[in-house]
């Protein structure tokens, strides 16, 4: 059987791999590829915290919780509010405050917090009693095996 080459998820690198499920070519990818996602999962759980904090009903929404909301860099956001391509309320220095209707028109809706599932999922099997066979019912079927 011949076996393909496959390419590292972290370097790019080709490798060989040692079983079907391989997907880095050494330790050193796996482990950098590892700290990649629990940095990223970390990133995501403080966005989160901070999403949660921030008020529904709050109209006005200073530059960081804007970027927080909707997914934007806060250098982008006072970028476009310098442009005027945001309309903005200047309430002082550092004070700058952007409707969240406007934000919500220009990228879409603001990240909603993830709700949590209301009904398990349903499993393909079943292990009760009633849908198993027992060692003396297995033995039934042994005119269906070829010989």
């Amino acid at each position: 059987m011949k076996r393909l080459n496959k390419q590292c998820l972290v370097c790019g690198g080709e490798f060989l791999p040692k079983n079907v499920a391989s997907v880095y070519c050494s330790p050193k990818c796996s482990k950098k590829a590892y700290k990649q996602k629990m940095l990223r999962l970390k990133k995501e759980e403080e966005i989160k915290v901070l999403a949660g904090k921030i008020p529904e009903n709050k109209a006005f929404l200073s530059v960081p919780e804007a970027g927080i909301l909707f997914g934007v860099a806060k250098r982008t956001l006072y970028r476009l509010v310098s442009q005027g391509e945001i309309p903005s309320v200047n309430l002082g220095i550092r004070l700058v405050r952007i409707d969240r209707s406007v934000m919500a028109e220009m990228f879409g809706p603001a990240r909603s917090l993830p709700q949590p599932e209301s009904a398990p999922k349903k499993k393909l099997y079943s292990l009760e009693k009633e849908d198993c066979y027992s060692i003396g019912k297995t033995g039934q079927f042994d005119h269906l095996i070829p010989e």
